[in-house]
C-alpha cells in the first residue's frame, strides 16, 4: 500500500510531500507513521493525514477522480523501542566512570541527553527548547515543563536522578560551555548547549543522539524516536498499564495513540482477575465506609 505523507509528520519532506511505502515496517518514521521515504512529490492528488493515532490515506483515481479514504491504525514494531535488557546495557555503558575531566564532562552531557529523553519521552524539538526555568533549576521539583508547542503545554514528571543530572550539568559543565554573551544565571535560556556554546538546534541534537547510540551498538535503530518509544513502553509496563498517565507524559492527543504499547506488554490475567475482586471475597465485609465527622455543637 502506498500513499503520501503530509509534510511535517516527522521532520521529513518539510517542503512537500513524501511517498511512503507502508509495506516496509523496518524503518518507522518519527511520530509513529510506519514506512519509508521512497521519493518526494509535489502533487496534491493524494494525501495522508496523521490524526489521533490513525494514518488516513486518500486515494484519487486520476481518470474518473473517484476518491477512497482508508484509515490505517498507528503501528509499532518490536525494533521501535528498547527492552529492559537493552536499556540496562545502554545505561551501564553511559554511566561508566573514569577518564580525563574533558571526557567526564562529555560523558555527563551525553548522559543528560540520553537519560533526559529516555525517562521523559520528550520529542526532539521539546528537549531542544527546554529552558532552565522549565526544569528543577527553576521549578524546584523533578519535572520538565513543555511550553509554547503546537500541542497543549504539559508538565512531564521525571525521575529524581534525571533532575540530579540537570543540577550537575548546570553547575559543572554548562557555565564553561556557554559563550560569553550568555549569562549562565539566566534561567530563561535553553538548558542544553552545544560544543560552540550555543543552544542546540533539532538537527544537531538528533545527530548527537545518533552518534551516542551508534557508538554503543544501536546504530541500525538509533534515533530520538527510539528513546521516546522506549519510554512509552517502559511507562506502560511499569505502571501496570496506566494508559492515561502515559498519554499525559507523552503529550498524545488521544489515548488510542498511546494504546499501541499495550501490544508489547502482557499482564497475568488470573492475577488481575483476583485483584479485581480482592475487596469483595465472601469472608470479607468489603471496603470500610469513611466515617462522617460530627459537627461540633454550637456553644
Amino acid at each position: 500500500m502506498r500513499g503520501l505523507a503530509a509534510s511535517g509528520i516527522s521532520g521529513f519532506a518539510q517542503d512537500g510531500l513524501a511517498w511512503v511505502a507502508e509495506d516496509d515496517l523496518s524503518s518507522p518514521l518519527g511520530g509513529g507513521l510506519p514506512g519509508r521515504i521512497a521519493g518526494v512529490a509535489s502533487s496534491m492528488g493524494q494525501d495522508a493525514l496523521y490524526r489521533s493515532g490513525m494514518v488516513r490515506y486518500q486515494y484519487c483515481n486520476k481518470t474518473d477522480q473517484e476518491c477512497v479514504v482508508v484509515d490505517e491504525p498507528w503501528h509499532l514494531t518490536r525494533s521501535s523501542f528498547l527492552d529492559d535488557v537493552e536499556v540496562a546495557e545502554l545505561l551501564r555503558i553511559l554511566r561508566s566512570e573514569g577518564g580525563s575531566e574533558a571526557e567526564r564532562s562529555l560523558r555527563l552531557t551525553d548522559r543528560l541527553i540520553v537519560e533526559g529523553l529516555l525517562f521523559s519521552g520528550l520529542r526532539n524539538s521539546e528537549f531542544c527548547a527546554l529552558a532552565c526555568q522549565e526544569t528543577v533549576l527553576g521549578l524546584r521539583e523533578s519535572v520538565f515543563r513543555v511550553v509554547e508547542t503546537r500541542k497543549q503545554d504539559r508538565t512531564v514528571h521525571v525521575p529524581r536522578f534525571v533532575s540530579d543530572l540537570v543540577d550537575e550539568y548546570a553547575r559543572d559543565v554548562r557555565p564553561r560551555m556557554l559563550r560569553e554573551e550568555f549569562d549562565p544565571d539566566d534561567l530563561s535560556l535553553p538548558l542544553l548547549v552545544n560544543e560552540r556554546g550555543r543552544p542546540y538546534e533539532r538537527t544537531s541534537l538528533y545527530r548527537r543522539v545518533l552518534r551516542i547510540l551508534s557508538d554503543i551498538g544501536f546504530g541500525a535503530r538509533a534515533s530520538v524516536q527510539l528513546l521516546r518509544h522506549t519510554y512509552g513502553y517502559l511507562a506502560y509496563k511499569q505502571t501496570g498499564g496506566n494508559l492515561l498517565f502515559v498519554q499525559r507524559q507523552l503529550g498524545h492527543a488521544h489515548p488510542m495513540v498511546t494504546s499501541v504499547y499495550a501490544e508489547f506488554v502482557s499482564f497475568p490475567e488470573p492475577e488481575l482477575t483476583e485483584k479485581t475482586a480482592a475487596l469483595f471475597l465472601p469472608d470479607q465485609d468489603g471496603p470500610a465506609r469513611p466515617r462522617r465527622r460530627r459537627r461540633a455543637k454550637a456553644t
